[in-house]
């Protein structure tokens, strides 16, 4: 973390000519780390925004792309550097993701809640649109569990969090 005034590091990731398991992912990654007030926190604090624009290609044709934003807050933890039992961030963002010529676009309509002391975002929404209808993603209201609540098509399911 970027502790005291307002220093601004950038971290810029461009793939170029780059392969995994036969895959050519091309694009960049920029992560943007500040010290700033914001609507979720009016008091200075971290704030990482990450700027994604990649495409994944196999055989020639795109199979993948990913085109967004994503900014994390720590709101809380920041002055206990040594302490990360006290952390709490909060994500929000928007990204679209093409796959085989679907689009789908995702925005984080409430921030996603994760602290120090649980292994798992406890609260927040994220809702996903697409041509086939919205899909909604609740993390809760605070519970500390590996349980979220997927609603398709107006029928909501529990579904388990992995690690």
């Amino acid at each position: 973390a970027i502790v005291g005034g307002t220093p601004s590091n950038t971290i810029n990731c461009t793939f170029n000519n780059f392969y995994h398991n036969n895959y050519k992912i091309t694009g960049t990654y920029t992560i943007v780390i500040t010290n700033q007030s914001t609507p979720l926190l009016s008091t200075v604090h971290p704030v990482a925004t990450a700027s994604t624009n990649l495409t994944i290609i196999k055989n020639g044709t795109t199979t993948y792309q990913r085109n967004g934003t994503r900014i994390c807050e720590q709101t809380a933890g920041a002055s206990t550097q040594n302490n990360w039992l006290d952390n709490i961030y909060k994500v929000r963002g928007t990204w679209t993701t093409t796959i085989a010529g679907v689009v789908r676009t995702s925005n984080v309509t409430t921030p996603l809640v994760a602290n120090g002391v649980c292994g798992y975002i406890n609260t927040g929404v994220v809702t996903t649109t697409s041509t086939g209808g919205t899909t909604v993603l609740n993390f809760g209201s605070g519970t500390c569990d590996n349980l979220a609540t997927l609603t398709v098509a107006g029928r909501n399911y529990t579904i388990s969090l992995g690690n």
